[in-house]
């Protein structure tokens, strides 16, 4: 049998070659897509940074930035009109809007979040402070396990089960959620629907499902479970990005051992179409009314 060692400079260009392998994949698969790209907005978190040290908020992280070291967070409201940032290390957030406004805020706790309003959601955390000051119950599985209108989020009740529960009546389960971890665990609402994406096995790599509520009245029922296509098989997470406000598409992220090389799908929810989007270069991706970060930038430019 034939053996061979490779030397560092085949080693060298054996990454290249599979490197520029999946660029051209990435290029030539599944046609392009049909969305109206000036609603999908894309940011890295080192931009951000960049862009909060021009504006006068240079120590608002006081940590080295990263996708997948820290549990800073930034996600939109409910109808994508303005994003917040939380810094849960030392409890802090911005909240910036398509008027190119900001609000700082310090927060009592890391266990943190924004309504639709931009009104302060806070559960108790590890330490115990500040609890008469929080809501009831216990808080979200995750920190992707509150919807973006601040109604709904998904709980752990009597250590059993996922279900979906209200900020009003924290400690009411509405419906059971069939999924087998908080990891990659998401919630929207919209319309008169609740939509939950998740895995049902423990791998993220599994297929991704899509679970849709409908909200009659005090009750929640599941109306559909839908199992989310991937495009190619392989063992890194596949996961919801973000869920548009205004159609029925879901922006996904299909991860790959080198990040640079991870992509972005659009699937249609009604269709049941996916559609290659664009590789995923930037830490995060949201469906918002206007570049947000651009209009913040625009308006401290004013004189």
């Amino acid at each position: 049998m034939l053996s061979h060692k490779f030397t560092i400079i085949e080693f060298f260009y054996l990454i290249v070659l599979i490197i520029m392998l999946n660029i051209i994949e990435a290029y030539a698969e599944i046609g392009g897509s049909n969305v109206d790209e000036g609603k999908i907005y894309e940011y890295k978190w080192a931009n951000i940074q960049k862009v909060l040290s021009r504006i006068g908020y240079q120590d608002f992280f006081d940590h080295e930035m990263s996708r997948y070291g820290a549990f800073d967070t930034i996600s939109r409201n409910a109808d994508g009109s303005s994003i917040n940032i939380i810094n849960r290390t030392n409890n802090r957030a911005l909240v910036m809007d398509c008027n190119g406004t900001v609000k700082h805020f310090k927060l009592l706790n890391s266990n943190s979040w924004f309504d639709h309003n931009n009104n302060i959601l806070m559960w108790p955390d590890a330490s115990g402070q500040n609890k008469n000051k929080c809501l009831k119950g216990d808080g979200p599985a995750s920190f992707d396990a509150i919807d973006p209108s601040g109604q709904y989020f998904i709980s752990w009740f009597d250590n059993k089960y996922y279900a979906i529960t209200s900020i009003n009546h924290p400690d009411t389960p509405l419906a059971k959620v069939d999924v087998i971890s908080n990891q990659f665990l998401y919630i929207f609402t919209k319309r008169n629907q609740i939509y939950v994406f998740g895995h049902t096995e423990r791998s993220v790599s599994t297929p991704l499902k899509a679970f849709i509520y409908e909200r009659k009245g005090s009750k929640v029922e599941l109306i559909e479970k839908i199992e989310i296509p991937r495009a190619q098989k392989h063992g890194s997470p596949y996961v919801v990005e973000d869920l548009s406000p205004w159609s029925d598409e879901i922006l996904l992220r299909d991860m790959r051992p080198f990040p640079s090389l991870s992509k972005f799908y659009i699937y249609n929810l009604t269709s049941k179409e996916l559609k290659y989007y664009g590789l995923a270069t930037k830490d995060r991706g949201l469906f918002l009314k206007c570049d947000i970060l651009e209009k913040v930038q625009e308006k401290y430019r004013e004189p």
